[in-house]
């Protein structure tokens, strides 16, 4: 040990020494065939270890350092690491790696072009060895998996070449076969040209067909591995090849025996399924915006659920006592597709799935577990109305499984069967957690109560992983439906009323979010309690200004990281209901809000300069944003109508004053409006038009001549046309009212003849 700290001091020393000379040597020592073979292995290891790195800021260090070297050390680093490929005694090959450290660090700033035709030709020459064709391929796989797909947009022929040659069924060496499949897969983001050009695409899938008719177990899983990806990238296409090829070749990997095939045949159809729900919730939207969808679901999983749910529900009975829980098995994957699958064809799933829960009586323990987990996978996406009678006939057996027989003595009860009733006991607590997720309902049947709670308390007292089940985060949705409770309650109390227990909701609220800001999964239930603060300051008025300064700082904390959209402290919503919250509180405590107006206004400038789509093709972002954009809409409205003094409307000096006080953030309200009008790169919501149609009347009520130079445009004029026919009456009506009061605002400019 004392041994090698030495040497990596004294390699680190000499790197940073003389680091032109460092990597010469090390490239010399890689190509030299006289060298041991672990040497060479060492040597190439160090060479790319110093070329690349995971952490960002390092990678950006060594790219600098080595694009400042001398170009005729480059060149020879270069010359010696690509007559290196081929010529390695072991696998995988260093210099491949070293190879595509260096192509990605040149390849972006226009260096070293020719690298990739070379690496083509070295697969492509009828006198290439087989382990020169499979390292080049190895070092395209690498290139394909580290650069920015962009790069390589114009090279994607010769990369595609390479790899179909190396991907051939007349190929013989199979390492040759799973080299290129393995590039194939990591070259697929940037092919979409060649996807979208049929010649093209039939060659692609053709190789990838046969490939995964492969005797080779590596080659097969790769080949399988493409189809799952290509699926998701390019579902569009693959209509001419479903039928043919895709769901024959997918049914046979699930019945494979050998598990890493029937995962990824599995995984195929977990695939299909999110594909066609991304695209089914697509479809409402359009049809919700009244246009076309740019891609329309084929229903495979519809039409393909009576032959592939059979195949998953056995799959679930080849589960084994001694699986880890840590280990992807065939089995939970099969978990996994039928709930996939119920989700996306909902009523449909119930015929394939119903005989199956027969077993819930069953003697084999792993048909018994099977059923109970079938039945909670499928509870969601089926109407709950048809589910009623099959979850009330279901319940009983459940609970009675919660108590399946646990006997603590070793005397008695073997390893095995302690497992075995662990499991189900498990799968059953898991599954009544759904089903009173899903189906609340059930809980009113008589006697159900009396059976389900004493189930569930000694649940608790068993093991831990059947404990957790049953808690199943239940703290956390206890204290989201107390929120929303209390929301309903706050709506129907008049406002001296509310002021009686006001600070002793306020101190309750103030409590959760103090637990739930520092718990990881507590967003839901910080994003209730922040609306059910807003209702409490919509109740309470000007009487909610005692209560600011405590909540303060739970709002400034929530946002002090707003620019780490994935702070694991507080998810996203939640920032985007804190921004809300506050043209709530301005509307209730109204002019009282100007000692806070300016850190509001600051963050709420900051918020509209991040909520930028910045791909289109990103559901989550594109969703986000528009919700981003809301609420900030939202907190202006409230501030706008927070600052006017009472009696501002019919007070031509009050209305003054408010203007005065409000002018310097007009502004920022007038951009958020126009970034808000803008239909590229996506048009904004239905409730996003209602909200800038509201602030845009607003602004033009108190401002009225004022404001409409800046708001008179095409961009406005089309949102709020748009607005005047959307099917949402209040978006229409909001829209019709600002439209109004911008046409009597310009009819005051410009008086009619």
């Amino acid at each position: 040990q004392e041994d090698q700290k030495r040497a990596l001091e004294f390699l680190s020393d000499a790197s940073t020494r003389d680091f032109p000379a460092f990597v010469k040597e090390l490239s010399v020592i890689l190509r030299s065939e006289n060298c041991q073979p672990f040497a060479r292995q060492a040597a190439g290891l160090q060479l790319k270890n110093v070329l690349y790195a995971k952490e960002e800021e390092t990678r950006a260090q060594y790219l600098n350092r080595w694009l400042a070297l001398p170009a005729d050390i480059r060149t020879h680093v270069k010359l010696l690491v690509v007559q290196t490929l081929g010529t390695e005694p072991f696998r995988p090959s260093i210099a491949a790696q070293c190879v595509a450290a260096i192509a990605c660090a040149e390849l972006p700033s226009g260096l070293w072009p020719d690298v990739i035709d070379a690496l083509r030709t070295s697969v492509t020459n009828p006198g290439s060895t087989a382990s020169l064709k499979e390292s080049s391929l190895e070092t395209l796989g690498y290139i394909c998996q580290d650069i920015d797909a962009a790069v390589l947009e114009q090279q994607s022929n010769s990369i595609l070449t390479a790899i179909v040659h190396g991907m051939r069924k007349e190929e013989p060496s199979f390492h040759v076969r799973l080299a290129a499949t393995n590039a194939l897969l990591n070259s697929l983001e940037f092919t979409k040209k060649n996807f979208g050009m049929e010649a093209e695409r039939h060659i692609i899938m053709q190789v990838v067909c046969e490939a995964t008719q492969c005797t080779d177990t590596h080659v097969k899983v790769a080949a399988l591995q493409c189809l799952v990806r290509i699926m998701s990238l390019y579902y569009q296409f693959m209509e001419q090849y479903m039928g043919s090829a895709l769901f024959a070749i997918s049914l046979q990997a699930i019945n494979s025996e050998v598990p890493e095939v029937a995962l990824q045949g599995i995984e195929f159809w977990s695939n299909v399924c999110e594909e066609e729900i991304t695209l089914s919730l697509e479809a409402e939207e359009a049809a919700e915006n009244n246009r076309v969808p740019e891609q329309v679901s084929r229903h495979y999983a519809k039409g393909a659920v009576s032959h592939i749910c059979p195949l998953m529900l056995e799959i679930l009975t080849h589960q084994d006592e001694n699986d880890d829980d840590d280990d992807w098995t065939p089995s939970k994957a099969a978990g996994v597709c039928i709930m996939l699958m119920a989700q996306c064809v909902g009523d449909t799933i119930l015929e394939s799935v119903m005989p199956f829960l027969k077993h819930f009586s069953s003697t084999d323990w792993k048909y018994k577990e099977a059923a109970i987990m079938a039945f909670g996978s499928i509870l969601d996406g089926p109407d709950p109305a048809k589910l009623m009678t099959l979850v009330d006939q279901a319940m009983p057996a459940l609970i009675d499984s919660m108590a399946e027989k646990n006997t603590s003595s070793s005397e008695s009860l073997s390893r095995v069967s302690r497992i075995i009733q662990v499991t189900i006991r498990d799968t059953a607590a898991w599954t009544i957690g759904r089903v009173l997720e899903i189906c609340p309902e059930i809980v009113n049947k008589d006697g159900m109560l009396a059976r389900l709670l004493p189930a569930l308390s000694q649940g608790l007292h068993q093991e831990p992983r059947v404990a957790a089940n049953v808690c199943w985060n239940q703290l956390m949705d206890l204290q989201s439906l107390l929120c929303a409770t209390l929301q309903s309650v706050l709506r129907k109390m008049r406002p001296e009323d509310a002021a009686l227990v006001g600070e002793h909701v306020m101190n309750g609220l103030v409590q959760i979010m103090n637990r739930t800001s520092n718990n990881k999964g507590g967003g839901s239930v910080m994003e209730e309690a922040l609306l059910a603060v807003s209702v409490l300051a919509e109740t309470l008025n000007n009487g909610f200004i005692a209560y600011i300064d405590a909540l303060k700082p739970h709002l400034m904390r929530a946002l002090a990281n707003h620019e780490e959209p994935q702070s694991p402290r507080l998810d996203k919503d939640v920032k985007v209901t804190i921004l809300g919250c506050f043209g709530d509180i301005a509307l209730a405590i109204g002019i009282h809000f100007e000692r806070y107006i300016q850190i509001v206004m600051a963050m709420l400038a900051e918020a509209s300069s991040a909520a930028i789509v910045t791909n289109p093709q990103d559901y989550d972002q594109v969703d986000y944003v528009d919700k981003l954009r809301e609420n900030c809409v939202m907190a202006y409205t409230g501030i706008l109508q927070g600052m006017r003094p009472v009696g501002s409307d019919t007070d031509p000096e009050k209305k003054n004053q408010a203007k005065i006080s409000l002018s310097r953030f007009v502004p920022a309200m007038v951009k958020m409006i126009a970034i808000c009008c803008e239909t590229v790169p996506v048009s904004p919501s239905d409730g996003l038009v209602a909200s800038v149609a509201g602030l845009i009347g607003d602004l033009v009520v108190l401002y009225g001549t004022q404001i409409t130079p800046e708001l008179s445009n095409d961009k406005v004029k089309a949102l709020l046309d748009r607005g005047r026919k959307s099917r949402t009456s209040k978006t229409k009506s909001v829209a019709i009212w600002a439209r109004k009061e911008m046409q009597k605002a310009m009819n005051a400019v410009t008086p009619a003849p």
